[in-house]
């Protein structure tokens, strides 16, 4: 039942490599919806799956967010992820990048995600959580970073 495999992450900027995020092995689809337990980059997926339920949306309300809502769509057609803990990817991404993330992005992405509590049939607390993305976009950037690294990005590389 496993459709989507992806892995971990390490981050480098043009100083070293600075940190990694840390992902569950197997994402429920409440996670899906709600955080990000998905690394695109090194995303390995059937051709199956991809064609089941019509590929990546060109829709505009899906800006920037094509991958979330791509996994929402196979979680909603059965397909699961399995994700490897080892950071098998390398991302240039400077410690500077959220400052550079459009709003308007974020409110795409909390789309995507009410439609997936809708489509996934997930509790009152999904429809909470997942404007989650437009909140954090209203908050300082210094305080947006210390939330990633309390949520496992830019820990030190082990």
């Amino acid at each position: 039942d496993i459709a989507l495999v992806s892995s971990s992450m390490a981050f480098f900027d043009e100083d070293s490599e600075w940190g990694r995020n840390y992902l569950p092995e197997y994402p429920s689809p409440e996670m899906v919806v709600i955080g990000n337990p998905i690394c695109h980059a090194p995303v390995m997926m059937t051709k199956e799956c991809i064609d089941a339920v019509g590929g990546y949306s060109e829709d505009k309300k899906t800006l920037r967010v094509e991958d979330v809502d791509l996994w929402i769509r196979l979680y909603t057609a059965g397909y699961r992820c399995c994700n490897i803990q080892d950071p098998l990817y390398r991302m240039r991404n400077d410690r500077n990048a959220l400052k550079r993330r459009k709003y308007r992005y974020r409110i795409n992405s909390t789309r995507v995600r009410l439609r997936g509590c809708r489509q996934l049939n997930l509790g009152f607390m999904c429809y909470v959580k997942a404007f989650k993305p437009m909140i954090i976009g209203l908050a300082p950037a210094g305080l947006r970073a210390k939330y990633r690294r309390i949520r496992g990005y830019g820990k030190e590389v082990r």
